[in-house]
């Protein structure tokens, strides 16, 4: 038996909402580690955002960083944190100016046009 259209409407419409519930959880997390570590680290520039439901994914852009031989963006990966109210894993990588749009992305993280600056503080 095929399901109502409904049905899949309004079960479609509950799956978006967690999904944007989700993602808007890692946005503030994101939020919150990029407004620390701007704090931490006034050198940097720019922070850039890649949405995920499952990790917060940042890439800090700072002059004064070694610039990547490998032509790829290599983050670090950190578990989560709870006591810091991070309760998502963390990838972060921190690239200089000129790399902006040029590194290739981990596969899951998209392309550079994923990317959303977070405008923290500034």
């Amino acid at each position: 038996m095929k399901p109502s259209p409904k049905k899949n409407v309004k079960t479609k419409a509950v799956l978006t909402k967690a999904h944007s519930e989700k993602l808007l959880a890692i946005k503030r997390q994101a939020e919150l580690l990029a407004a620390d570590n701007l704090e931490a680290n006034p050198s940097i520039e720019a922070i850039y955002w890649f949405p995920d439901e499952e990790e917060i994914r940042l890439i800090e852009v700072e002059a004064n960083m070694i610039p990547s031989h490998s032509g790829s963006l290599e983050p670090f990966y950190f578990a989560p944190a709870l006591r810091e109210n991070l309760p998502s894993p963390i990838g972060l990588a921190v690239i200089r100016p000129e790399e902006v749009g040029t590194l290739t992305l981990p596969d899951e993280w998209g392309d550079w046009t994923m990317a959303i600056p977070l405008e923290i503080g500034r």
